[in-house]
């Protein structure tokens, strides 16, 4: 992420049940953790999103670039091959 701080705003999400944030969500669906994803876009009022995600988060980035768009400029999944 350092890498990129110099030239674009760079948003890290702590998305529900990882990391500090909370497990008290009530549902653990894709289209949940895409709307958390929505959220913050919106909140922020970003116009160009280049979204990154890993594992399972690689789908939590498609169902919200569904959702946005006319703001998501890419998709970035990043994940292991077996």
């Amino acid at each position: 992420m350092d890498h990129f701080t110099s030239e674009y705003t760079v948003v890290a999400l702590d998305v529900a049940g990882h990391g500090a944030s909370g497990r008290r969500r009530m549902k653990w669906a894709v289209s949940s953790f895409g709307e958390d994803i929505v959220s913050v876009v919106e909140q922020l009022e970003l116009e160009k999103v280049v979204l990154i995600g890993h594992s399972a988060g690689a789908q939590w980035i498609v169902e919200a670039a569904r959702r946005l768009s006319n703001a998501v400029i890419g998709l970035v999944g990043v994940g292991r091959l077996a």
